[in-house]
């Protein structure tokens, strides 16, 4: 195995001139890199810079829906960050300032959903509390506890249940499956981001602004959020679509409907998937 000299990069081992390898772009590590304090300046350059991939990934996610997927589809990538990792990240800042109920599912909203009685939820919880020993109340909160730590990993599944129905939709395309879950994957990506975080906050500012000029506001519940939301998620699809697959605007109209109900299909069949994979773990 050739043995790496010090004027040969780390990562490739061509010979560097310079701090840079002309290579692979590999920085040259000194001491002062390796200290905590370069480690903290380098996370806060990345996350601050306006130049940042992680910004501007955020950025056109917000502003042109659909051009990472195709941007990615091409093999313009350098300038985004992983979309993988983005979804970590956003992932990460959901589960820390949760405000709505979507993919993280309590006990008292899985029996409230369609399925609780074709499945004979009720019946197995009391079943699963009796063979625990515990009463129900103790049982929903360590559902409740086990749901939360499932859903941050399982709400992945959100991109593969949801690709299918992008496939379908640009069939004609003839796209590679990987082009459609990338799509699937951004879609994912700006709800998780728009309709659960940002939209929760908005909404919860205007209920409060609400109550504090002497008004009600019983009209933000569960219908008016599911509606906003939809139409949101429209909207992006419409963009995304006809950005991504080049349909015209009836098409792409039509289109974003179908994905909008496979989106609540979806969610549907992720929460059982949830509940039944929680009542394993607990």
């Amino acid at each position: 195995m050739k043995e790496i000299t010090k004027q040969q990069c780390k990562n490739c081992g061509e010979s560097l001139i310079g701090p840079y390898c002309s290579a692979c772009g590999e920085k040259v590590l000194n001491d002062k890199d390796k200290t905590l304090l370069a480690f903290c300046g380098m996370v806060f350059e990345e996350l601050t810079s306006v130049d940042s991939r992680f910004w501007h990934t955020v950025r056109t996610l917000l502003t042109t829906p659909g051009q990472i997927s195709h941007d990615q589809m091409i093999g313009k990538r350098m300038s985004y960050m992983r979309p993988i990792t983005l979804f970590f990240v956003i992932n990460v800042i959901y589960f820390l300032f949760p405000l709505f109920e979507a993919f993280n599912t309590s006990l008292q909203t899985q029996l409230q959903l369609p399925y609780a009685e074709w499945i004979s939820m009720q019946e197995r919880i009391d079943e699963k509390s009796l063979t625990m020993h515990v009463s129900n109340e103790v049982f929903n909160m360590k559902f409740d506890q086990s749901s939360n730590a499932n859903s941050k990993l399982m709400i992945i599944l959100m991109v593969p249940l949801l690709a299918p129905f992008f496939a379908l939709v640009g069939i004609h395309r003839r796209h590679g499956m990987l082009h459609h879950v990338n799509l699937s994957l951004e879609y994912t990506l700006f709800t998780l981001l728009v309709n659960t975080v940002i939209l929760g906050y908005v909404i919860h500012g205007i209920a409060w602004g609400i109550n504090k000029l002497g008004f009600s506001a019983a009209f933000i519940n569960e219908v008016t959020i599911s509606a906003v939301a939809a139409v949101i998620a429209f909207l992006f699809l419409l963009l995304a679509t006809r950005r991504f697959y080049h349909f015209g605007l009836w098409r792409a109209a039509i289109c974003s409907l179908f994905l909008v109900a496979a989106t609540s299909f979806t969610l549907f069949l992720y929460r059982l998937i949830l509940f039944e994979v929680t009542m394993l773990s607990i």
